[in-house]
């Protein structure tokens, strides 16, 4: 039921619990760990130093983010995840029995890479486990897990203080580390290595000269940084605020938890419910918009009335609007730039310039209320001015949005790859819209090939009006991508098969993927068809829907596996990926082996999709072969790369 409720497919369902779990004990880790920290630096160390914090951590981060790129570059990540994660649960063990003087600095920057490197971790993993059709299904459910953690770990500090003392609170992040290390463990035979060092290969090998920011680029570079300086300030005066009402520090560590208890609870609604919609009837000027306006007023209110309660409306803003409304639309606003400059240039934007300013923000809190005697909620008029400019820049930023949108799809640099989530704009339904209904069959083409890993819906009724007048090219390839009944509906799907010549074959594979019932008359009468390909594509589709109803089916199929034409035995294999009965996988091994590279090939692609270990020598044995050194390369990709490199070496 609950694989069902979250599009959790068959296979998918160990990997999605683990990274789960995984992206759970992240969240732990950094809710325990900024209460901790934060509780200990506002009580221990003078707080007029905290803006300087800032400044420490975005240059130590960026110096330790290159250290270790370095000497993690070309090693198993999993190793590295159980290596780094104990030197941080040790050196947090050090650290909790030294909880003075120099240490509390310390442990405010240490946190902090903590987190990142944590973070770049896990992400790496799962993009190694689930590729981009996945990750929009899944990755929603694994955010959905770490807002769960805020929630439960948040509400639940109260209680570890009031047992153990906020001083103990760091055991319970050194914990969480253990959690860390035993899923990167548990996580790895669902790995893909090779897939993403090839895409990290291609990528280093695409590299041109595109250096130059555009103007579209600058501008969303703007706005990146406007939301890094705001956060700054507002965390800044938050803290301050939040000891002043709270100067016990088991009271504060209390109030820290319950913060991100209550932004947990409204960052899963949002991100689960309103980000999508928002984003499909509004568009993302809109989303872009939400952040800076409650910004704003939240600020406006702390500058009036500058107590707890106004600048924690401006706190839990950033916190729940930044990590959902605000980052999805950051994510899509880098869909139209080309992969060799977003490779580029995004780090450098994401990393290098916020860290940058997140430290000059520090450095200028720290000048106005030290040197300068600024009261602190005078600094609310620097975010209201900046959220001004903000709002601003944000209306000539969608206008070249959209130019960058059509600009793309003109030049076929448009991809989702990098969406982790199943989200799209209005604007950007339009621009593909517009593309499906060009009279360009090339552009049609191309605009079904960039939505194949979205929800169609918002294209459903072209989608639908291309299956009826479209050229028979761009028919097959809707059909291709539309197996999901939402799109193109059962009874169309029977029709096909009943009346269409060109589709039939198709159609029956459609139908076979949906188990559908209702089409077993149309297919039955295939079974007679004079063309042995559709007879064969038939049976496999009436063998899914209902393996225990037709003989003739199953017997069209293993006559055609015991056939001695090569072309039918192919087409038969290809049929039968996930029929362990009729193709049972000694049987593929011996396929694996045929003399016939025809034969051979087809077997390479169940291969890929069964993943049984005892495929891997045969496989291997087959990149001697010209003839199927490519589809045997790509098999290999499916199999975690050290168990490849263990059969390699008996070679």
């Amino acid at each position: 039921m609950l694989k069902k409720l979250f599009s959790i497919n068959p296979g998918e369902g160990s990997p999605t619990l683990i990274l789960f779990i995984h992206f759970f004990a992240y969240v732990a880790i950094s809710v325990t760990g900024s209460a901790a920290r934060d509780a200990y630096f506002l009580n221990m160390v003078d707080r007029k130093y905290l803006p300087l914090m800032y400044l420490a951590v975005a240059v130590v981060l960026t110096l330790v983010i290159a250290i270790y790129n370095r000497l993690s570059k070309n090693r198993d990540l999993t190793l590295i995840v159980t290596i780094s994660s104990l030197v941080f649960a040790l050196s947090l063990l050090a650290i909790q029995n030294h909880l003075e003087g120099w240490v509390i600095p310390f442990l405010y920057i240490w946190k902090d890479v903590i987190d990142a490197i944590t973070i770049i971790q896990f992400w790496l993993l799962a993009n190694e486990v689930f590729d981009p059709r996945q990750a929009k299904r899944l990755f929603g459910l694994l955010g959905a897990g770490g807002a769960l953690a805020a929630i439960i770990v948040g509400s639940s500090i109260k209680q570890f203080v009031s047992i153990f003392g906020s001083e103990n609170l760091l055991f319970i992040t050194i914990g969480f580390l253990g959690i860390v290390i035993l899923m990167a463990n548990l996580i790895r035979p669902y790995r893909n290595v090779n897939k993403l060092q090839n895409q990290t290969r291609k990528k280093n090998e695409q590299k041109k000269s595109e250096k130059t920011f555009t103007p579209y680029l600058k501008s969303l570079a703007i706005i990146i940084g406007l939301a890094a300086i705001t956060s700054r300030i507002v965390d800044y005066q938050f803290k301050i605020i939040a000891v002043a009402a709270f100067p016990l520090q088991d009271d504060l560590v209390n109030f820290f938890g319950q913060y991100y208890a209550v932004t947990g609870i409204a960052t899963i609604v949002i991100q689960l419910f309103v980000t999508s919609k928002l984003l499909s009837r509004f568009g993302i000027l809109v989303a872009i918009l939400i952040l800076p306006v409650f910004l704003m007023l939240g600020s406006f209110g702390f500058f009036i009335t500058p107590i707890l309660a106004t600048v924690y409306i401006s706190k839990f803003s950033d916190q729940v609007f930044k990590f959902t409304l605000h980052n999805s639309s950051i994510q899509l606003l880098w869909i139209p730039v080309k992969n060799t400059i977003k490779t580029r240039l995004k780090p450098i934007v994401e990393g290098s310039i916020r860290a940058g300013l997140e430290g000059l923000s520090g450095v200028l809190i720290f000048i106005a209320v030290t040197v300068f005697n600024i009261p602190i909620h005078y600094l609310s008029l620097s975010i209201v001015l900046i959220a001004i400019y903000w709002i601003n820049k944000s209306f000539p930023l969608k206008k070249l949005y959209v130019d960058a949108l059509q600009s793309a799809i003109e030049k076929r640099q448009l991809n989702f790859e990098e969406l982790t989530l199943d989200i799209q704009d209005q604007t950007m339904v339009n621009t593909i819209e517009t593309a499906l209904n060009n009279a360009d069959e090339s552009q049609q083409i191309f605009a079904l090939d960039i939505i194949k890993d979205i929800p169609l819906t918002p294209w459903k009724q072209s989608l639908n009006r291309l299956l009826d007048k479209g050229h028979v090219t761009v028919k097959k390839e809707i059909l291709n991508i539309s197996f999901n009944d939402d799109i193109i509906d059962d009874q169309r799907i029977i029709n096909l098969i009943e009346t269409d010549k060109e589709l039939d074959i198709d159609a029956i594979a459609i139908a076979g993927k949906r188990g559908l019932n209702n089409a077993v008359t149309a297919i039955n009468k295939h079974l007679e068809d004079p063309e042995i390909e559709k007879r064969i594509i038939a049976a496999a589709a009436l063998n899914t829907i209902d393996p225990d109803s037709s003989n003739i089916a199953k017997k069209l199929l293993i006559d055609a596996l015991q056939s001695t034409d090569e072309k039918l035995i192919s087409v038969a294999i290809n049929q039968l990926s996930f029929d362990n009965q009729i193709l049972p996988d000694d049987t593929l091994i011996h396929y694996l082996n045929d003399s016939s590279f025809v034969i051979r090939n087809a077997a390479l692609l169940v291969a890929e999709t069964r993943r049984a270990p005892e495929f891997l020598p045969v496989i291997i044995h087959s990149l001697a072969d010209s003839r199927s050194a490519i589809p045997a390369r790509t098999a290999l990709t499916a199999y975690n790369e050290q168990d490849v490199i263990n059969i390699l070496i008996q070679y």
